[in-house]
């Protein structure tokens, strides 16, 4: 079995090949829905359901929002903002991984600046954000390296140079997580 099997939406199982070779669905028992719709944010484990979710079909974006927003431990606000790269189109999701580069920890704003190169629904205005919030957090630069591909991609090669440049006058450090952004 695979975290793909499990629909949480309509409450089944999908087990390929099972008794006699044949597929079918199986329910998926309420208790086990509810375990992952209740597990506590502030539990470390809670990391690894938040993975799980994201791999869920029909994964509820509210509920890993919050989590993203509320869970104590840096690990499971990671974990959630890689989650939700699945759901980012989603204009409220788009709008909690943006807010989420904002995290005091690293790993999160960055898991979330991976998590933004999924969205298809990055307007002018996002992108915009994006090199705004680039310019205000320079010691950021793990997260820089995922959002400056993206903004390469998305047209802005200009400021990526830039960016570039700026980053070797100044000899700051991350140099090397950025160069690849600029081999697109």
């Amino acid at each position: 079995l695979t975290p793909w099997d499990v629909n949480v939406e309509d409450r089944t199982l999908r087990i390929d090949q099972g008794k006699g070779r044949k597929d079918r669905n199986v329910p998926l028992t309420s208790a086990a829905c509810d375990a992952i719709e209740d597990y506590a944010f502030d539990d470390p484990a809670a990391m690894h359901v938040a993975t799980g979710l994201g791999r869920f079909h029909g994964a509820d974006g509210k509920l890993m929002l919050s989590r993203l927003s509320e869970a104590v431990d840096w690990r499971v606000r990671t974990n959630t903002a890689q989650a939700l790269a699945a759901l980012s189109s989603d204009p409220r999701v788009l709008d909690g991984l943006l807010n989420a580069l904002d995290d005091p920890n690293q790993h999160v704003a960055t898991a979330a600046a991976g998590s933004l190169g999924w969205s298809e629904i990055l307007e002018d205005v996002h992108l915009d954000r994006l090199q705004t919030w680039i310019t205000e957090h320079p010691d950021v630069y793990t997260a820089h390296a995922q959002l400056l591909s993206l903004l390469a991609n998305k047209g802005r090669g200009e400021f990526v140079l830039s960016h570039v440049r700026e980053t070797i006058k100044q000899n700051r450090a991350g140099l090397a997580g950025l160069l690849p952004a600029v081999a697109l």
